[in-house]
């Protein structure tokens, strides 16, 4: 047996498909039905949505995943998105909830499902205005966040080329983050601008 099979086996005592299968039964009340059930994950679908829930091989926390069948493969979304849309403060608080006992599983299932009726509710019907309101979300949160890896690669570089009076290399630099610039740095910009143009 693999150090993976002894783990998941040691993790079947936790008891998470059968607590996960009634927490969550207004799901098939519902339409859905069980595409796969094991000790860290429930899988539920429709014909137009799917509901993954999880409870975490490392971290053991519990969560969910949801969104369109057929939609390729782009993951589904996890509740915080589901909260940002209509609460973006309640979202910043939500943490998935961490389980290591039979108890807590149960406890925290109950809890999940709660709230995926509550904020997940009319997704689950197929409302395909709301995967695409999440999707573009997705796609502005992940241009935000390579600009934010781009600027940190380039602003040490920056900060040297001024440094060493490298007027050219700083412009040229800064001009692709021009965005994201602090005052600080638009200063200096306009510094490095006036001693390139004598």
């Amino acid at each position: 047996m693999s150090h993976q099979e002894n783990d998941l086996s040691d993790r079947r005592t936790l008891g998470f498909a059968g607590a996960a299968e009634d927490a969550f039964r207004y799901l098939t009340d519902s339409g859905f039905r069980v595409l796969s059930a094991d000790a860290t994950i429930v899988r539920y679908s429709s014909t137009r949505v799917f509901v993954n829930v999880y409870h975490g091989r490392l971290s053991y926390e519990l969560g969910i995943e949801v969104g369109l069948v057929g939609s390729g493969a782009e993951p589904g979304y996890a509740l915080e998105a589901f909260v940002r849309l209509s609460d973006p403060e309640s979202a910043s608080r939500i943490r998935n909830f961490v389980a290591t006992t039979p108890d807590e599983v149960r406890v925290g299932l109950q809890r999940l499902a709660q709230q995926l009726k509550q904020h997940v509710e009319p997704a689950l019907q197929g409302n395909t205005a709301i995967f695409a309101e999440l999707h573009r979300q997705r796609e502005e949160w992940s241009k935000s966040y390579a600009a934010e890896v781009l600027a940190g690669q380039i602003r040490p570089e920056a900060d040297a080329a001024f440094r060493a009076r490298d007027y050219r290399r700083f412009i040229e630099l800064l001009s692709k983050i021009e965005n994201a610039l602090t005052s600080a740095e638009k200063q200096k910009l306009e510094y490095a601008r006036r001693h390139v143009s004598r």
